[in-house]
């Protein structure tokens, strides 16, 4: 039997892009968070249009549109 079969690995990102990943990552998540609360409150609005309105087409667009927007939310924010 061997000792140990896995060998020890750290990865890493090279020091040279080290900087401009970070920088491209961290512009990325922004945005894409701005979006998701832009597209929330989007969403919100559509929802308070379509109850005031009484159509209800609007409103259910408005409430998939809440959903989608704290699911993408959520997950640029578990990353």
């Amino acid at each position: 039997m061997l000792a140990d079969p896995v060998p020890k690995f750290t990865p890493s990102v090279p020091s040279q892009l080290n900087n401009t990943v970070t920088s491209i990552l961290g512009w990325a998540a922004g945005l894409g968070l701005a979006m998701a609360v832009l597209g929330g409150l989007l969403s919100w609005a559509a929802i308070a249009v379509g109850q005031n309105s009484q159509n209800a087409q609007w409103a259910a667009r408005g409430k998939t549109g809440v959903l989608f927007s704290l699911i993408g939310a959520g997950g640029i924010g578990a990353t």
